[in-house]
């Protein structure tokens, strides 16, 4: 998520985007020290019941990290239990028809429903491993399983970054310039 957010405020510098997390505990009210009276599962309820209002229900939603937009994540996952992989398209397509986005960033995780499905609707798809072996073994597992399922464009479509893991850092290693 951290990646997904910096990517995204990158993007909104100059794009409008809209960052929807789909992680089952975001951490979103700690990391951004704040609560929410609406999170996306309201959005989800305003998709099935309120058609002609849907525009401004989201707007109203909406919250801002600098220049990137974003509606708050679930707080309760489990409430999204019975979310089917329809729904989360049909809130896609109404969010690209109907809002002014260049750009809709998923940060998305192994638990999502539906996860293919969505997957195969993106553009380009980043994953960001550690470089440790469990990472990795994972990763090939992955991969192999898209090949199974006979989902190997999606890894056409994968951009990888290998984010380095630091052992061991001496305390002399971090100092203030001031």
């Amino acid at each position: 998520s951290t990646i997904a957010l910096t990517m995204g405020q990158m993007l909104a510098r100059e794009k409008r985007v809209l960052y929807l997390n789909l992680e089952p505990y975001s951490g979103f009210e700690y990391l951004l020290q704040r609560t929410y009276e609406h999170d996306l599962m309201d959005v989800l309820f305003f998709l099935k019941e309120d058609r002609k209002k849907f525009r401004m229900r989201i707007e109203s939603m909406l919250e801002r990290v600098g220049t990137l937009d974003y509606i708050p994540p679930v707080f309760c996952y489990p409430d999204m239990e019975d979310v089917d992989s329809s729904l989360w398209k049909r809130l896609l397509q109404r969010i690209v028809e109907e809002m002014d986005y260049e750009v809709i960033l998923l940060d998305l995780t192994e638990c999502t429903k539906g996860l293919f499905s969505l997957l195969e609707l993106c553009d380009e798809i980043y994953t960001c491993l550690p470089e440790d072996g469990l990472s990795l073994a994972r990763e090939d597992q992955y991969e192999r399983m898209l090949f199974h399922m006979k989902k190997r464009f999606l890894l056409e479509r994968t951009k990888k970054s290998i984010v380095p893991v630091f052992h061991d850092i001496p305390p002399t290693a971090i100092m203030s310039t001031h």
